[in-house]
Order: C-alpha cells, then sequence, then structure tokens
C-alpha cells in the first residue's frame, strides 16, 4: 500500500493521534462523555481479494478470455457486453469453488478495501464496546478492528510503518488464541488486540507478547 492509499484509509486516525500530541491544530473528532482517558479509539477494516494476483485468477482469466489490462475505474460499464458479464460472472464462480477446494493461498491478493469512520470504544466486562453508535450499518462484519491508545505518531511515513508492525501484533495474537504458534513473519512483540493484552496481562501460561521488552520469542 502506498502512503496516498493508507492516509486514505487511516488519515483520519493519524490527524487525531497528532492533534492529541500536540503537533496538530484540529482533531478528526471529539470523543464521546463515555470514552475512557486516555481513549481508545477503533476502526473497522474490511479485507478484498483481487483474484488477478494469483496464479490461479490469471490462469482462469485467460480461458474465460477476459480482458485484464485496464484498471476497473478506466472501465465504461456501459461498454461492456452481456457476454462480457457474463464471463465475469463464471470467473468469480470458479475463482471461489477451485480457491476452496484447492486451498489457495490469498494472503498475496489480499487488499484493504474500505474502512469505517473514527470511532471509541470503552471497556464493559470482558470486551471493548462503541461508546456511540454514529457509524453508518455495514454490509458485512470487519475483517479486523484497529483499538489503540494515543501515541506519537511522529510523520505518516512512521506512522504508516507502526500501523503495519501493529496489524502483525493482531495477526499474532489470532495465532496464539488459536493455540498455534505464528509463522516467522507474525513473531513480533507489541500490542496488537486490545483484549488479548489483557489476557497476556492476567493468564500466566502466555508469554507478555505485547511489552516491548520481552524475550517470547528469544
Amino acid at each position: 500500500m502506498d502512503l496516498a492509499e493508507f492516509e486514505k484509509h487511516f488519515g483520519d486516525l493519524y490527524q487525531q493521534f497528532d492533534y492529541e500530541d500536540g503537533a496538530g491544530t484540529k482533531p478528526a473528532m471529539t470523543p464521546p462523555a463515555e470514552a475512557t482517558d486516555p481513549t481508545i479509539y477503533s476502526k473497522n477494516v474490511y479485507l478484498g481479494v483481487d483474484p488477478l494476483e494469483t496464479d490461479l485468477g490469471t490462469e482462469l482469466a485467460r480461458k474465460h478470455n477476459l480482458d485484464v489490462t485496464k484498471d476497473a475505474a478506466e472501465i465504461d460499464l456501459t461498454d461492456v457486453s452481456g457476454r462480457e458479464l457474463d464471463a465475469w460472472g463464471e470467473f468469480a464462480g470458479e475463482f471461489t469453488a477451485r480457491a476452496i477446494d484447492e486451498d489457495v493461498d490469498l494472503s498475496d491478493a489480499a487488499y484493504i478495501d474500505d474502512t469505517s469512520e473514527l470511532y471509541v470504544k470503552y471497556p464493559s466486562g470482558s470486551n471493548l464496546v462503541a461508546a456511540d453508535d454514529h457509524l453508518a450499518p455495514a454490509a458485512r462484519e470487519p475483517d479486523t478492528v484497529i483499538e489503540l491508545l494515543p501515541i506519537d505518531p511522529q510523520d505518516l511515513e512512521y506512522f504508516k510503518s507502526f500501523m503495519d508492525h501493529y496489524l502483525r501484533c493482531q495477526i499474532r495474537d489470532s495465532f496464539v488464541e488459536m493455540g498455534v504458534h505464528p509463522p516467522e513473519e507474525f513473531c513480533v512483540i507489541g500490542l496488537g488486540r486490545f483484549m488479548a493484552a489483557r489476557g497476556y496481562d492476567y493468564v500466566d501460561f502466555y508469554p507478555e507478547f505485547h511489552k516491548t521488552k520481552s524475550d517470547a520469542f528469544a
């Protein structure tokens, strides 16, 4: 993801942290009365999969004689014939079925398709709950949720690298909760999912993956 795409999805979070750190002049939002101090800022993240970033997708595009040389944004849908629409439908159905049957690795084809507005959560029992309901209803559940206390975001390039590391920590937490050792690229130390960190603090058999001086993967 380039810096412009990152800013499109996470620019409001950067703006809020920059303001709270004292460098910014305008917040992205005003925390509601229910917010904790410090505030837990959240964004829902929705992933997509570009099948043409896979060998299977390329193979099926050739099979169905699909022109994949143009970016989707460049295509005028009024110029797409019914035959082409049918071919894309057949492509999508076959790709989905074979990706499942053949257990195709889609990790390199995944991308951030959309993110929600910035909102606030607060602890309630063993969960974090939204402090307000201003978000528009979504068509599906998010693939992950950003839950962060304010940090010094420095500049946008630094914040992008911070978010990359943070999301790797979230993936690490998912493996740990399943009782599976994370793959090497996710053997990272730092705060990931907020409630997972509480588990590392209070459950003795979990290493302290969320603490910067932890030697959990040493």
